[in-house]
């Protein structure tokens, strides 16, 4: 059964699961789909382009699958694809792909967005992010696993961030972000691992150490690119692969250290 506050606005033509619940003065176009169990608060916009998975919770004002901003293309075809159990709060924005990027805006599971924050066209999050308050992504953006944004950050489009890092409040990301690393400034520099996070995540004193040397080796010790690169990889194991692999296939490059 699903449970619609006579003063909420949704299409006869919207696919909405069992158990969920819209509130007064919600919107829900026609074509949308909506999964189990899910919230949707009042005065908060779903729009027709959005497929949405179960339990997820979305705030009042906040609006999911608006039109994109990308000047380039007129017209507006794509679609925002959300897993499940993700949290939207007060005025998060989201917008739908573009032809940039195989027209899908994807959200994965267990994330939770703060109040307004920005996911623009094309952007791409995995699963089990924090995105504090007023954090933007621009187009084009791609988020790995269990990421945590400080409130007010930006993320300049066709970045990418790697799982576990850690990025500022306030901080201003114009290149790649590394897996396991913490960023922070304006512009952005990396300042070491992300050792709180990785602890609370459950890392190994062990595994933490040997990212820790990796970090040094690849960023403090000054060898040239692909010296640092083979000792690192001496190091072995899946976190030194995951994080040398994301620095081999960087595009915009990657932060430098701070100094």
């Amino acid at each position: 059964m699903v449970k619609i506050d006579p003063k909420a606005i949704v299409s006869r033509e919207a696919d909405i699961g069992d158990g969920s619940e819209v509130g007064p003065f919600a919107i829900i176009e026609k074509g949308a789909v909506i999964g189990r169990k899910c919230k949707i608060g009042a005065y908060s916009c779903i729009y027709g382009r959005v497929r949405m998975g179960d339990e997820n919770v979305v705030y009042p004002h906040a609006s999911i699958g608006a039109e994109h901003q990308f000047l380039r293309y007129k017209e507006h075809q794509g679609e925002v694809i959300i897993g499940n159990r993700n949290v939207f709060r007060e005025f998060v924005t989201i917008h739908p792909g573009t032809p940039e990027v195989e027209n899908k805006t994807i959200i994965g599971n267990d994330n939770y967005f703060m109040i307004g924050v920005h996911i623009a066209h094309d952007c791409r999050i995995g699963n089990r992010n924090i995105l504090s308050n007023l954090t933007s992504l621009a187009g084009c953006v791609e988020v790995g696993d269990d990421v945590t944004f400080g409130g007010m950050c930006g993320v300049h489009q066709w970045t990418r961030i790697g799982s576990y890092a850690m990025i500022g409040g306030g901080t201003m990301v114009q290149m790649d972000v590394p897996p396991f690393c913490l960023a922070a400034g304006n512009r952005a520099e990396l300042h070491g691992i992300n050792e709180i996070g990785l602890k609370r995540k459950g890392f190994t004193g062990e595994r933490i150490l040997k990212l820790k040397k990796a970090y040094k080796i690849l960023f403090v010790s000054g060898l040239p690119f692909e010296e640092g690169m083979k000792k690192a990889e001496e190091l072995g194991g899946e976190d030194i692969e995951l994080l040398l692999d994301f620095i081999k296939n960087t595009e915009r490059g990657i932060l430098p250290p701070a100094r």
